[in-house]
């Protein structure tokens, strides 16, 4: 099969159903590093103390997230931003949100004639 830029299969189609998700509060007591560690490693079913490889500021810089998402306001003028970062992280997709939603995605590929097999309107069970 040939290959394309992002190292998938021509002919592979890739879905990321959301599997875990939690809520980052910037008042709150826990930075985004560790919301984002709790929730792959609730995902995982693991300790959070067990996700360490790769370290996650090899992937992501968790501070320039949380400057330009969460930063505090100057001078009465916000410096929120909106919007989205997603990165992948050991395999997983991760999200986050400005508006403080951290999301975990884990890829599902199908492969396009699994998916040609419905395009007729009539679906086997």
């Amino acid at each position: 099969m040939a290959r394309v830029d992002d190292g998938q299969d021509v002919g592979t189609e890739t879905e990321w159903p959301t599997v875990g998700q939690q809520a980052y509060d910037r008042e709150g007591s826990r930075d985004l590093t560790t919301v984002i560690i709790e929730t792959i490693a609730d995902v995982e079913g693991v300790d959070p103390m067990a996700v360490t490889l790769p370290p996650l500021y090899d992937v992501v810089d968790t501070a320039a997230i949380e400057d330009n998402f969460f930063g505090q306001k100057m001078d009465e003028n916000s410096r929120e931003s909106v919007g989205r970062i997603d990165f992948h992280y050991r395999d997983f997709r991760v999200t986050v949100t400005s508006d403080g939603w951290v999301m975990v995605a884990e890829s599902v590929r199908t492969s396009q004639t699994d998916q040609s097999q419905y395009a007729g309107g009539s679906q086997r069970d």
